[in-house]
């Protein structure tokens, strides 16, 4: 009987230790994602809805009322075309000719991201946490990436995300995601003139830019900037985007892209 019993120890340390690694792959694949694979405008899907908050009329036009309320005075231009009914329970992505504002149910209120039609200048999106029992809105925060507006030509920067541990070394930002909107009517050359990595106020200029694809589809789609890697080290309130100036056909725009760089603790404290 004892190896019977020896054998069911070592089977239950396999299925311990299967167990945990299953739970560290979840946590690296979450964590540690690789920069380069292709990402949503936001790394984490909305919440499934309630349907109870999202059915709330009064509850859902209170929420908009008072978060477009907190942008108007600084973004006004942003707000324009903003007037048709929200989004509540799912993701949205950007419209060339209309505002739309999402909301996603949170426990005293909602989350609100306003994403703004294309205009030249304006935020990629707006964000803005409601708080309907307290009836204020709070933690207001203006996207970096922005659009850039030409003639029947229009491109905004697409938000990423990079992680570094503390005390680690500093995560690197080598290229900029955009999506591009071309209603010229047939497909245009693109080329990058200069840019600017931004961390906070502080500008430093792009090296060794390159722009990928070469040539932009009629329709939508999106493209690459690369450039020479900056390191990005989240200390505070540190933000983090990427200005690059565009030729495309015989226009010139400059939209800009931002990067929200998080710092996790490490596994084991002393390895900072």
């Amino acid at each position: 009987m004892r190896p019977h019993r020896a054998s069911r120890a070592r089977a239950t340390r396999h299925s311990a230790l299967s167990v945990w690694a299953v739970a560290l792959g979840l946590f690296v694949a979450v964590v540690a994602r690789d920069p380069a694979e292709p990402a949503a405008l936001h790394a984490q899907a909305a919440p499934q809805a309630v349907p109870e908050a999202c059915a709330d009329g009064e509850r859902v036009a209170s929420a908009v009322r008072l978060a477009h309320g907190a942008f108007r005075a600084s973004y006004r231009s942003a707000l324009r075309r903003c007037s048709g009914p929200p989004v509540c329970g799912r993701e949205v992505t950007p419209s060339l000719d209309r505002c739309v504002t999402e909301l996603t149910p949170q426990p005293t209120g909602f989350r609100v991201r306003i994403l703004p039609r294309a205009a030249q200048g304006v935020p990629s999106e707006l964000e803005v946490y409601v708080d309907l029992d307290a009836n204020v809105a709070q933690r207001a925060q203006a996207s970096r990436s922005r659009w850039a507006v030409g003639r029947r030509l229009a491109i905004v920067g697409v938000t990423e995300h990079r992680i570094h541990t503390h005390g680690g070394d500093a995560a690197t930002i080598g290229w900029a995601r955009f999506r591009v909107f071309n209603s010229t009517g047939g497909s245009l050359p693109v080329a990058a003139v200069d840019g600017a990595f931004v961390h906070n106020d502080r500008e430093t200029p792009l090296a060794a830019l390159q722009v990928e694809p070469a040539v932009l589809p009629e329709g939508e789609s999106e493209l690459e900037v690369r450039f020479t890697p900056h390191e990005a080290y989240q200390s505070w309130n540190d933000y983090f985007w990427v200005r690059a100036r565009l030729r495309v056909g015989q226009q010139l725009l400059a939209p800009a892209a931002q990067f929200h760089v998080m710092r996790v603790e490490p596994m084991h404290p002393g390895d900072r």
